[in-house]
């Protein structure tokens, strides 16, 4: 849980100074690369990360374990093709426990921003950035 903790300290370092644009959604930070997706994963358990292109096409770009923070390239057709969405599946997922899967809004970005997904104890809470460099 320590782990998690500084990271989300030094990522929140980054985004400090960013200017608000929607709802959860910050532009500006510094040092950042571009295409990339971010997962910062403080959710109860293990999530599978997945991309949907304009097309309605899925595609799975991996897993993050709890506490953990993964960046994944999206793939450059999926960016070619304009907005895409991440959708977010826990892995441990029962009917009974209330698991639930979130997808973003319609996401699109340019070559220098990158997404960031923050994934909260509750997913519903999670937040979504696009930075740029």
């Amino acid at each position: 849980m320590n782990r998690i903790h500084k990271t989300m300290i030094m990522l929140g370092l980054v985004v400090l100074g960013a200017v608000s644009v929607e709802a959860a959604e910050l532009a500006d930070p510094v040092d950042m690369t571009g295409r990339e997706i971010v997962v910062v994963n403080d959710y109860t358990s293990a999530v599978r990360v997945f991309v949907q292109d304009a097309d309605g096409t899925v595609h799975n770009l991996g897993r993050v374990v709890r506490g953990e923070v993964s960046q994944f390239s999206a793939p450059t057709e999926i960016l070619e093709r304009g907005s895409f969405w991440v959708r977010i599946h826990p892995v441990m997922r029962a009917t009974w426990d209330g698991h639930t899967n979130i997808k973003t809004r319609t996401i699109t970005v340019t070559d220098d921003e990158q997404v960031i997904m923050w994934l909260m104890a509750d997913l519903e809470e999670s937040i979504l950035e696009v930075v740029k460099e």
